[in-house]
């Protein structure tokens, strides 16, 4: 039986929604950790390893990058699935930051990339956040995490399919 972890961050929950999806679509026997009871977790047992989190002004979050950068020569011995979460709506920018986002040594070692989307939920952002959304034009809560996507990741990751970019 396939083993996968999920090591995420979040920082207003829309990657836990998105890992909560994918952990739903992956068969095997999936653990879920954040990335900050990751740290010290032996990756050997794993067969898979699965990271993601949000992106804010163009970068990854800051603990999750630090993860991917200690632990990426054990990783580079895995099979291994990147994803971000990620509001912009241009499909260049957005695959701009995916690829900026980790290591590239582990971006290009990874077998599945992708970007699920986001979900924006007003009631969670700090006033100068719901602020300068309202100045771009955003004014309300809005659920855009893409489940064909999540699930196509998931099925990647398991029938070792590659998905061209």
């Amino acid at each position: 039986m396939m083993k996968t972890l999920i090591v995420y961050a979040t920082k207003h929950g829309s990657t836990e929604k998105a890992v909560g999806m994918l952990e739903g679509d992956l068969s095997g026997d999936v653990r879920v950790m954040n990335v900050d009871d990751a740290w010290g977790v032996d990756l050997e047992p794993f067969d898979h390893v699965i990271l993601g989190g949000p992106i804010y002004m163009g970068e990854l979050h800051e603990k999750l990058s630090a993860y991917a950068a200690r632990y990426q020569d054990t990783l580079l011995q895995k099979r291994v699935g990147l994803f971000i979460c990620a509001g912009m709506e241009d499909p260049f920018i957005l695959q701009a930051e995916l690829e900026n986002a980790y290591p590239e040594d582990l971006y290009e070692h990874a077998a599945v990339k992708e970007v699920f989307g986001y979900v924006l939920d007003f009631r969670q952002l700090k006033a100068q956040e719901r602020k300068d959304l309202r100045i771009n034009g955003v004014t309300e809560s809005e659920f855009k995490l893409s489940a064909p996507v999540i699930t196509e990741f998931a099925l990647a990751m398991e029938r070792g399919f590659v998905r061209k970019e």
